[in-house]
């Protein structure tokens, strides 16, 4: 019960914060029809997605990376897919900071989030965000959107996240 009020809480601030266009999915290719009305709603008008896929890089099955892809192209949107771990820090910075919309893919959480803090990236993402570039995070890549990646019913060690939403 904690849990639910603790997200509803989260999905009401991001709803407050009308100058973001953050979109959030576990699974982006079953919530297109979501997406097309996110992207009308929000008037989103760029085509061009920096496409991160790096939090599948460490997992076996990596089927919803290409179909989110496919689902992206099929909506007429050029993908530049990049994988931040395999770029050095000045590549992965002004891949970034040139980004028009972010789709940070699923898989696994803890290897994003490593990844994106050996390259700095965690603060110009924000910064991008704060200031209207659209975000959509799927599964792992929705994940680091909250305030931790603790873990109520293990000992795993807690993470500093992006932290775009609330603690509460």
């Amino acid at each position: 019960m904690r849990a639910n009020i603790q997200l509803y809480k989260q999905l009401e601030y991001l709803h407050r914060r009308k100058h973001e266009k953050i979109f959030l999915a576990s699974y982006f290719a079953k919530v297109v029809e979501q997406f097309k009305a996110f992207v009308q709603n929000n008037e989103i008008k760029t085509k061009r997605i920096l496409f991160i896929p790096t939090a599948s890089n460490v997992e076996e099955y990596t089927e919803y990376v290409t179909e989110g892809k496919q689902a992206l192209e099929e909506l007429g949107y050029v993908v530049d897919k990049f994988d931040i771990a395999n770029e050095p820090v000045d590549v992965a910075a002004s891949k970034v900071k040139n980004a028009e919309m972010f789709f940070i893919t699923g898989g696994n959480t803890f290897y994003l989030l490593q990844e994106l803090k050996k390259k700095n990236l965690v603060s110009l993402i924000n910064e991008k965000v704060d200031c209207g570039t659209p975000y959509i995070g799927e599964s792992a890549g929705a994940m680091i959107m909250a305030p931790s990646t603790k873990h109520q019913a293990s000992s795993i060690a807690v993470l500093s996240t992006m932290q775009l939403l609330p603690k509460i």
